[in-house]
């Protein structure tokens, strides 16, 4: 499928990002090129599936999301500074409340059926999870816990709606096995990103702890991209 063409470029750019993280000193000049050239990958093949997917519609919402993405890229590479996180989470809050929008939007399109159970033991299980990482982190958070806390909430229900709208039974790739492997790796990304912030702050030299924060984003929006071509 056409979705696929801009993922070897996506891949060639995150490791170009990643290079340019990791340099010595940090390479900021590449990773302002790199990050948002990656994530422009991934928009590109949203947009590819927009005639190829069983919902133009969940196509055309996942690309506002990743847009959003964009614009939170381009203000976490200054994240260092609060003012840019903050920007950053906002933009970041917003695309994933869109995503929420997509897969409520494409559950409803493909007559997915609810599951309550599902929907039940999702919803308790990313409560806990939630809570017991905010409870971790907090001490570290300062005034950024407000914030914070509704950014897990909403990225939570962003996890949540990609389960419930999961249909088991079908051969992979589709739609929804993407879409909750890429919410889910999403969370992850995020759940490392806040640990090397708030609880082992690490040296802004050491670009280590950004390759697992990167690779686990890049993987989360390219899979939730690729799902609008299913």
């Amino acid at each position: 499928m056409f979705a696929w063409l801009p993922i070897p470029f996506l891949v060639v750019c995150v490791l170009l990002l990643l290079r340019a993280e990791t340099a010595q000193p940090r390479d900021v000049v590449r990773v302002r090129l790199w990050k948002p050239a990656a994530t422009a990958m991934a928009i590109a093949a949203s947009l590819l599936s927009l005639t190829q997917g069983r919902s133009p519609v969940y196509a055309m919402l996942v690309t506002i999301g990743l847009v959003f993405c964009l614009i939170g890229d381009v203000y976490l590479i200054d994240g260092e500074r609060p003012e840019m996180f903050m920007r950053g989470l906002f933009a970041f809050l917003l695309g994933h409340m869109v995503f929420i929008a997509a897969f409520t939007v494409v559950q409803q399109a493909t007559g997915a059926a609810l599951d309550f159970e599902r929907e039940l033991a999702s919803a308790a299980v990313l409560a806990v999870l939630v809570t017991l990482f905010f409870l971790y982190m907090r001490d570290g958070m300062g005034a950024l816990r407000g914030p914070v806390l509704v950014y897990m909430a909403v990225i939570a229900l962003m996890v949540h709606r990609a389960v419930g709208g999961a249909e088991l039974g079908r051969s992979f790739p589709s739609q929804s096995a993407l879409a909750v492997g890429g919410a889910m790796l999403f969370m992850i990304s995020d759940v490392i990103l806040a640990l090397n912030r708030f609880v082992f702050p690490a040296d802004p030299s050491d670009g280590g702890d950004r390759v697992w924060v990167l690779s686990t984003y890049y993987g989360a929006i390219a899979l939730i991209a690729l799902s609008c071509a299913y």
